[in-house]
């Protein structure tokens, strides 16, 4: 069976496609990523803007070209913090439908969460430990906790790259007060969340995340496998927050292994991961290349039998 997942997020739209044999091997035949910018004011208005319907529905038919192209059987796309926050989400996922033909639903914080997990999980050969899964995305941030057997708790908070950026940074580099007013907000959301069960192995996936780990390891073109499973220490983490707040957009966008399109928010994700680090003492986490998407996939395959 050939299987594509779709992720329509705040900040990216995502796409893997897996491939599955008779004897149960799965493969990763294509795995895609673009900045949309789907949720570009969406926390001050609670609206998808009319440009971003064009810009989505571009990249989701190029998607599905590519999917096509690689014999997928189904594919599967759906949205998560941005479109739970949209009260237009009806009118978008209905215009996405006619102009794409894909059906989008919308995953619940909890769901997201949980499929965070599975997905993350599923790129590493977990021992019998416990696992903390983080995803800072451009909306929310999901944290989950569990074996690999099982999934123990999860939940998703109300802040991401894109919302704190929006709310507190504005143009980079940041001012003093905006720091602290991000800094503030990362913490008392951060609080909201659960204590973390120790021991703990952490994993953080998703953008922030992957971006921070490329710029510690120097990787001028990124590559998710290389990229994948390696250690991100809360000290780099701290000393790479402290940079990244005193540079231009510009200045971050010519650093290694910084997308460009996600230099301007880069700032705000990385306060979250620091604070996250210090509020839950944490002295590393491992990278993750992996994510929702591919727990969507794990699901769909599964049921499938």
């Amino acid at each position: 069976m050939i299987l594509s997942t779709i992720d329509i997020g705040t900040n990216t739209i995502l796409m893997v496609t897996l491939a599955r044999d008779e004897h149960g091997t799965i493969r990763v035949l294509g795995d895609e990523h673009e900045i949309a910018r789907l949720g570009k004011g969406v926390d001050a208005s609670r609206t998808i803007l009319p440009d971003a319907f064009d810009r989505v529905a571009g990249y989701l038919n190029r998607y599905v070209e590519i999917a096509t192209g690689l014999g997928a059987e189904r594919i599967v796309a759906f949205g998560t913090s941005a479109l739970r926050d949209a009260g237009n989400r009806r009118q978008f996922i209905e215009a996405m439908h006619e102009r794409t033909g894909l059906e989008i639903t919308v995953l619940s914080g909890e769901d997201e969460a949980e499929l965070t997990f599975k997905g993350a999980l599923s790129g590493m050969n977990p021992g019998d430990g416990r696992y903390g899964v983080l995803d800072i995305g451009g909306g929310s941030t999901e944290i989950a906790v569990g074996t690999a057997k099982q999934l123990e708790r999860a939940t998703s908070l109300e802040i991401g790259a894109v919302r704190i950026t929006e709310r507190c940074l504005g143009a980079l580099p940041p001012s003093e007060a905006g720091i602290q007013q991000a800094r503030t907000f990362a913490r008392e959301v951060i609080g909201e969340g659960f204590t973390l069960p120790r021991p703990l192995t952490m994993v953080g996936v998703a953008g922030t995340v992957t971006t921070l780990g490329a710029i510690s390891s120097g990787m001028h073109r990124f590559n998710p496998e290389e990229l994948n499973g390696t250690l991100l220490p809360a000290q780099e983490i701290a000393r790479l927050t402290l940079g990244l707040l005193k540079l231009p957009t510009e200045g971050i966008a010519r650093l290694p292994g910084v997308h460009p399109e996600r230099a301007d928010i880069l700032p705000g994700g990385a306060i979250i991961l620091d604070e996250f680090m210090k509020h839950n003492d944490l002295p590393e986490l491992i990278v993750s290349t992996r994510g929702v998407r591919y727990g969507v996939a794990m699901r769909e395959l599964e049921l499938a039998g």
